[in-house]
């Protein structure tokens, strides 16, 4: 970066530029080569930074305090808030994703920088009816080659920019000024095969419309989503719509989202551009200091020490630019701090005035996280203490000499002047200016096509208005006023969208499609020449819900994020331990989000059927909520707490379902009535709350230790589960919130909608079924655990596409090297549980493309055997408790291989990795300082090896270990590692295992508790003759074995090191692809003997291969 940046500096002044050269930060603002080359990372997202940065400008040049940005191009579209006119700022963010859109899936970068959501609605994503019959769109583009269909370049499937064409937004021969001559009829086409005949449509325009319609949704959801992570509420707020695609559909998006005003700058089609020339010099720096604000702790004189450090940092970069770059107004400071309750993983940010701290600030801060944590999670933790981690300062330096739009307007202001946010006061006379043409614009209200007047933008003078429906053209974009918008031009030459309805109703869906998208299970029509036939009322009946359902889906994966930011517990906030899901009162699942596990999600059903048999909707009211733990709905944990909080309908108080989520928090030691099951719990805001987080503190089992100081810290961390319970039941909140508005403005009822999402969804899973096996049968396949447990799976596939998996589990006989070590426990897993995770083997193979719901589950019957292992009672509660279930999937999997020859992975390393770190007083029961998990290899499959280091089947991720270390008393982490040669071989390789060192830093005793063990006598099984993967390990760091299971000593001097299994291979390690195993030999992941011995590579060619 810094010889590329230098270089072009270079050039510039060859090239006669006398001006320096200045860069976008992530953050919005620009610095000079110096500073850029000092820190390049900060350059990363620069590009969106600048349009975000033009929705400032635009919020100050109309006084809006409120503002929504939406940049919408060929790729992609961002949405980012603006309050008070500062955008929404966040210190990290994702690169280098292994999905783009998929949050988690990336490397995260701890730089300040402009929060914007991202998602894959631009102008050249793929629409398509997905497995289920919705209409998607994206994230698949179709690019700029070959394109959209319309670009006659040989794309075939339609994309948003076909839609928009089909609909009258888009001219044909003026696309991108007329360089792009753009083909109606290759648009209808594309859009007639992959959506109008499998939706049942009748026209292409309402194959056109259900596109734009799911697209508005997708962007309306995530800017709900977005406004929420940063607590503002939208209703007041002005749309601000830039970049190609934006002002065609910024009108109807403003509708969906209830805001009043839009606005579209003048070259809005390069707004990010504009954006860079209007952006300040800036610069922020932060610095770590944790200050609790109690008595005694509070030290105002060192954060002053602080900021004064910060402000010489800052200073020394904005000076460096404005030294060659004459800022037009002096420098203005912004401080903040970052604060969170001591314990949680998520720091809160509160603006800070700009002066020196004194005594009496401490509680002026206090009252200010209090009111941001509000605004985020409804409502504070009591009792938990307040600390800031980071202190920051911003100082920013406006860049006048090519400021815009001020620039432009300096003629302009000679004008008389209009009201900047509207001229209904009447400042300027009213103008009604001729069209240029008409063109025919389908028009959703109605669903016919109508003639509209078409404007140039440039012929356009200030005050011009212009009613809906019409259009506004410009060289690169255009502007669709709709029919609930009135246009006026400003004197600034912004376009103001305006609505003439005194109350905008969101409509989802156009009433043109109303009888396509409306369900047809009331008509009570008897006229039999008026009836549907079966194929059409499916078609129709499959569209009825689709934007409710998609709805549905984004309001889970809303409440499980919320569920993660205000989280307490390592377990759930880091390795996302955690489900969230939506229930109708019969108990089934509509949604649950993509977070959760298996296991989780098995203990949460369950608890809601008791809940259901036990409460019914007879004690429901509006605002309850009810706490209670997995062991009472029949999972394996004490420590699983449970959150319901009802969905009642507003105005008639009936009850429509559940909103529950699970969480495994802090361990508990009895619980309130003297047992480990707590039933649910009255858990609503005010006393009651209080009095049940004081029990949850005082039940939560944590470290105890005789050194003062560690048992302030222990005492934090007695917080977790009082933290975490409010975490739960903010998310539900929220999510609640979410399903009761979704249906009044999708206008359906939630058992409708529940009906439909069950039946769509089971369909899919029975079609799933029968395209991957033909033809029915029967298998079997028998496992032999570790612990002497005999599993046996009988699997049934009918020619319909039913499916029927049957379970058993015994006892073959005692190992009495481990059993010792067990004597509280008896081997077996509880039913809820085995029925999650052989569910989730079933719905691995067959449910690609289908949420999981109720429906698409009970399309795979599972059955277990009455009083075996996997039907245990409350009595098996302890070490091994989840261990038989963890087995399920791969014994599934060897009855699919035989079912489903080379579509079923190779075994993986299924038995989760989590040691029960103990420090201080060692053996005691309630030692433990930390959790900590990892996971193994998994099995390669037909298509790519496996991933290393994954945890499998739970789905949790890897515990950070600088986590791990700061929760624990002395604990450090000397390596973690991937294990060359562990992945078993094949065609495709077996994922790689970990090699974890653990020791104390004060060369003191520590101990280590095994919760589950497996794969350490064999590793799993290779595949269609790939080979097994290498067995897990554990032992003393000078070679001494430990049982892997039970509580184990570590002795002082000594550390622990642990080695997970690696995955199984796939296929004959004889098949695998030279590249591949170039690749192997280059990063390490396959040494040189083992590719002679197991890949069978002669020494020529080895030698060969690491040339290369």
């Amino acid at each position: 970066m810094s010889t590329y940046l230098k270089s072009a500096e270079v050039e510039l002044a060859l090239a006669g530029f006398r001006c320096p050269l200045l860069l976008m930060t992530s953050g919005g603002g620009l610095v000079e080569v110096n500073s850029a080359t000092a820190l390049p990372v900060r350059l990363v997202e620069s590009g969106p930074a600048g349009g975000v940065t033009l929705a400032e400008n635009v919020a100050r040049e109309v006084s809006a305090d409120e503002v929504l940005s939406l940049d919408m191009g060929g790729t992609t579209a961002k949405l980012c808030a603006v309050s008070r006119g500062r955008a929404a700022m966040a210190r990290e963010f994702e690169v280098d994703r292994a999905e783009r859109f998929m949050r988690g899936s990336g490397l995260p970068v701890r730089i300040p920088c402009l929060d914007l959501v991202e998602i894959s609605d631009g102008g050249g994503s793929i629409a398509s009816t997905n497995a289920v019959g919705m209409v998607a769109v994206g994230p698949q583009s179709a690019g700029s080659e070959p394109g959209p269909a319309c670009y006659g370049k040989g794309g075939l499937l339609p994309t948003v920019t076909d839609a928009d064409l089909v609909l009258g937004r888009i001219e044909p021969g003026c696309f991108a000024a007329g360089e792009v001559h753009l083909q109606p009829l290759l648009a209808k086409a594309a859009l007639k095969t992959a959506i109008a005949t499998p939706q049942g449509l009748s026209s292409d325009e309402l194959a056109a419309q259900a596109v734009a319609e799911a697209v508005e949704e997708s962007l309306a959801t995530a800017a709900r989503a977005h406004a929420a992570e940063h607590g503002l509420d939208l209703s007041e707020h002005v749309l601000v719509a830039f970049g190609g695609a934006a002002p065609l559909r910024a009108a109807s998006l403003a509708k969906r989202l209830g805001l009043r005003k839009v606005l579209i700058p003048p070259d809005a089609s390069v707004g990010s551009a504009m954006g860079f020339l209007s952006a300040p010099l800036a610069f922020e720096a932060l610095r770590s200091r944790p200050m609790c604000l109690t008595d005694g702790q509070f030290d105002f004189g060192e954060i002053n020490a602080i900021f004064r450090g910060l402000w010489h940092q800052t200073v020394s970069v904005v000076a460096a630019a404005a030294a060659r770059w004459k800022p037009g107004r002096p420098a203005k400071e912004r401080r903040r701090a970052f604060g969170r309750y001591v314990g949680q993983g998520r720091e809160v940010a509160i603006d800070l005035p700009n002066r020196d701290m004194e005594p009496g600030d401490a509680a002026m801060l206090q009252a200010s996280f209090e009111e941001a944590y509000r605004c985020l999670f409804f409502r504070t933790v009591p009792g938990t203490e307040i600390e800031i981690r980071t202190w920051a300062l911003q100082l920013v330096a406006d860049s006048d000499p090519l400021a815009w739009p001020q620039e432009r307007l300096r003629d302009a202001r000679k004008r008389p002047h209009c009201e900047a946010i509207g001229v209904e006061n009447g400042s300027c006379l009213e103008k009604r200016p001729k069209a240029s043409s008409t063109r025919q614009l389908f028009h959703a209200e109605s669903g016919v096509i109508l003639e509209v007047p078409v404007h140039r933008r440039h012929e356009l003078e200030e005050g011009s208005q212009i009613a809906g429906p019409a259009i506004i053209t410009e060289l690169y974009t255009t502007t669709v006023v709709t029919d609930s918008f009135d246009c006026v031009v400003l004197e600034n030459g912004f376009l103001q969208l305006e609505t003439r309805l005194e109350k905008l109703t969101a409509v989802c869906r156009s009433p043109a499609l109303e009888g396509t998208f409306a369900s047809n299970n009331n008509n009570t029509n008897n006229n039999s020449n008026n009836k549907e036939s079966p194929e059409e009322s499916k078609r129709t009946d499959s569209l009825a819900w689709q934007l409710a359902w998609v709805s549905l889906l984004a309001a889970v994966e809303e409440q499980a994020q919320l569920l993660l930011r205000a989280a307490f517990s390592p377990l759930v906030r880091e390795a996302g331990a955690v489900g969230c899901a939506i229930f109708d009162f019969e108990g089934r699942i509509l949604a649950q989000s993509a977070t959760s596990s298996p296991g989780l999600m098995g203990g949460l059903a369950s608890f809601v059927q008791r809940f259901l048999e036990e409460a019914g909707a007879s004690c429901i009211c509006p605002g309850d909520s009810w706490l209670g733990n997995g062991i009472w709905g029949g999972s394996c944990h004490a420590s699983d707490l449970v959150v319901l909080t009802p969905l009642v309908a507003v105005g008639t108080g009936l009850p429509l379902g559940l909103v529950g989520s699970i969480a495994h928090t802090t361990l508990l030691d009895v619980l309130f009535d003297g047992s480990a099951e707590m039933a649910p719990t009255l858990f609503r805001p005010g006393a009651v709350c209080e009095q049940l987080l004081a029990k949850l503190r005082a039940n939560s089992r944590q470290p105890c230790d005789c050194n003062d100081n560690d048992n302030s810290k222990n005492n934090n961390k007695k917080q977790d589960c009082a933290g975490d319970a409010m975490a739960l039941l903010a998310c539900n909140e929220l999510a609640a919130l979410r399903v009761l508005s979704l249906l009044a403005e999708h206008q359906v009822d939630l058992p409708e909608l529940g009906d439909h999402i069950c039946e769509a969804s089971r369909q899919a899973v029975r079609r799933n079924v029968k395209q991957k096996c033909s033809k029915g049968g029967f298998w079997r396949s028998e496992m032999l655990s570790e612990e002497r447990a005999k599993l046996i799976a009988e699997l049934g596939l009918s020619d319909d596409g039913d499916v029927s998996l049957c379970l058993d589990a015994s006892r073959v006989r005692e190992n009495s090297q481990m059993s010792e070590h067990r004597t509280d426990t008896r081997l077996g897993s509880p039913r809820a549980l085995s029925l999650a995770y052989a569910q989730f083997a079933l719905a691995c193979v067959f449910v690609h493309g289908v949420p999981i719901n109720a429906g698409s589950l009970s399309a795979l019957s599972v059955s277990i055997a009455p009083g075996s292992l996997l039907d245990a009672g409350p009595a098996c509660r302890g070490a091994d408790r989840r261990l038989l279930a963890h087995l399920l999937p791969d014994l599934v999997f060897r009855c699919l291989a035989q079912a489903l020859p080379d579509q079923v992975p190779a075994a993986s390393a299924s038995v989760l990795c989590r040691l029960d770190l103990r420090s201080g007083s060692g053996s005691a029961v309630d030692a433990v300082a930390s959790c900590h998990v990892e996971g193994g290899g998994l099995g390669g499959c037909s298509v790519q090896d496996g991933f290393s280091a994954a945890i499998f089947p739970s789905g949790l991720q890897s515990t950070p270990i600088e986590i791990t270390e700061a929760s624990s008393t002395g604990l450090l982490f000397r390596r973690k590692e991937l294990i060359p040669d562990s992945g078993g071989a094949g065609r495709f390789r077996g994922g790689l295992g970990l090699r974890i060192e653990v020791a104390h830093s004060g060369e003191e005793d520590f101990s280590v508790n095994f919760p589950d063990s497996g794969h350490f006598r064999t590793g799993p099984a290779g595949r269609s003759g790939g080979r097994p993967g290498r067995q897990a390990e554990t032992c003393l760091s000078d070679g001494t074995k430990l049982l892997p299971v039970g509580l184990q000593r570590v002795p002082a001097g000594q550390s622990l090191v642990v080695e997970t299994a690696g995955g199984g291979g796939f296929g004959a390690p004889t098949e695998r692809s030279r590249e591949a195993l170039r690749s192997d030999l280059r990063d390490g992941l396959v040494s040189r003997q083992a590719a002679a011995q197991e890949y069978g590579i002669v020494d020529e060619d080895l030698a060969k291969l690491v040339s290369d």
